[in-house]
């Protein structure tokens, strides 16, 4: 399936942007051919997709031109990739076939990926409970009324719930019923 998509990515490229495909092939041959095979198609994947994203820019007129690789161009293009090691191997690949057409063919003036930074992946805020989670997690801590119980809930071993140690914070500070049976030796 993947050397299907593969396929069919590259003969888009080579029937859209010639150059683009003659550019990636020559830094192939020169540079990645030393590399594993894998780090070899994932580039070249990564590099065709770079090409056709920016010759389908606007001022590019469906032409790839090494020249309109910019910072910008790099900055907005990574922004489109789905997540955060994705964009640090884009970026790894395009900061080499950048540093190649900069020193090999003179074709850029810096490097333009040099000094862009993939900032990390926010984590998600946890969610508000809702009234069912909220009975669910009452009911259990009022199950477990053995001392063993309560230290295993309390610890956040209990697997039967998700996001334990957050929903026992809710049971902890509910606003109808204290919660007595737990102090502070067990949060």
């Amino acid at each position: 399936m993947e050397a299907t998509s593969a396929n069919m990515l590259s003969s888009a490229c080579e029937a859209a942007n010639p150059e683009a495909e003659t550019w990636i092939s020559t830094y192939t041959q020169d540079i990645l051919a030393a590399k594993d095979g894998a780090t070899i198609e994932a580039y070249t994947r990564i590099l065709k997709r770079f090409a056709e994203w920016l010759s389908a820019r606007p001022g590019n007129h469906d032409q790839f031109h090494p020249q309109a690789i910019t910072r910008t161009a790099i900055e907005f293009f990574l922004d489109t990739l789905p997540s955060s090691s994705y964009k640090k191997q884009a970026r790894a690949a395009l900061s080499g076939f950048c540093r190649w057409l900069q020193e090999d063919h003179l074709l850029l003036g810096r490097n333009p990926v040099r000094g862009v930074s993939i900032p990390a992946q926010a984590l998600l805020a946890p969610r508000e409970l809702s009234g069912d989670q909220r009975y669910v997690i009452r009911d259990l801590v009022e199950r477990e009324a053995d001392l063993r119980g309560k230290a295993v809930f309390a610890l956040g071993r209990l697997r039967r719930v998700p996001c334990e140690r957050y929903l026992l914070a809710a049971a902890r500070c509910s606003p109808r019923e204290p919660q007595d049976w737990m102090d502070d030796r067990w949060a």
